[in-house]
């Protein structure tokens, strides 16, 4: 199984990789009313989950990805109809503040160069790092026993899903990481509430099949680039 993993893994790396953005640094925002924001959404359409807000006059915005527009060889060769209308199909990755998540890139315009992601750089490297989960595609969890994931050595991570501990393997590659063999070591008797979001972070895990992590924040996604969870770093002792 975990062979097979690795294989569609790095069958994906051909594709589109997060953190590999082509076009500025950073954005700023354009074309937004005064008394109006411009929204960040858990999924690349205008149907996506909301997940955070960013000012008209909004800068600074850190560019991770874009999907959908016309390729750098396309944009070449169009016309200003073309080009105006492939905006209309364009939405970015952006993180702003302390939020990963996608805005319609037609809003957009090449930034300051000053970020306003509270966020980090981005960190090349999982092994070693400890996360708590912040939030489920933007809806808090409580604060009290937060479910937990630790990556160790050998692709192996570990952890807390908030009722039961678990352990298994993180199968990454560029942009990618897939869950594989992951095992519960205990059944605990838990509160409804707490049940739920063990529940929803057990669906989140078998979902992963992408993610972004900077110095301080963590984004798990879907294979439809789903903004599924939000972790913060955790202090290593």
């Amino acid at each position: 199984m975990r062979i097979l993993i690795a294989a569609l893994l790095l069958g994906l790396t051909a594709g589109h990789a997060l953190a590999t953005a082509d076009g500025p640094d950073n954005w700023a925002v354009k074309g937004v009313a005064p008394n109006d924001v411009l929204n960040i959404r858990a999924a690349p359409n205008s149907k996506g989950a909301l997940i955070g807000t960013i000012p008209h006059n909004g800068d600074g915005l850190v560019n991770i990805d874009c999907i959908g527009g016309l390729t750098l060889t396309e944009w070449r060769d169009a016309s200003d109809a073309e080009r105006k209308a492939s905006r209309k199909s364009e939405w970015c990755l952006v993180g702003y503040g302390r939020v990963v998540g996608w805005v319609a890139g037609w809003y957009l315009e090449e930034g300051s160069g000053n970020p306003a992601f509270e966020g980090g750089n981005w960190l090349p490297k999982l092994e070693g790092s400890e996360w708590s989960l912040r939030d489920l595609a933007g809806k808090a969890v409580p604060d009290q026993a937060k479910p937990s994931m630790r990556f160790a050595n050998f692709g192996q991570v570990m952890g807390f899903d908030m009722c039961d501990r678990f352990n298994g393997f993180a199968l990454t590659a560029p942009g990618r990481v897939i869950f594989d063999e992951i095992a519960r070591g205990t059944k605990n008797k838990c509160l409804p509430e707490k049940r739920e979001v063990s529940t929803e972070f057990r669906e989140v895990m078998n979902a992963t099949r992408r993610h972004y992590t900077s110095d301080q924040i963590m984004v798990l996604f879907d294979a439809d680039y789903r903004v599924l969870a939000t972790f913060t770093r955790r202090e290593t002792q």
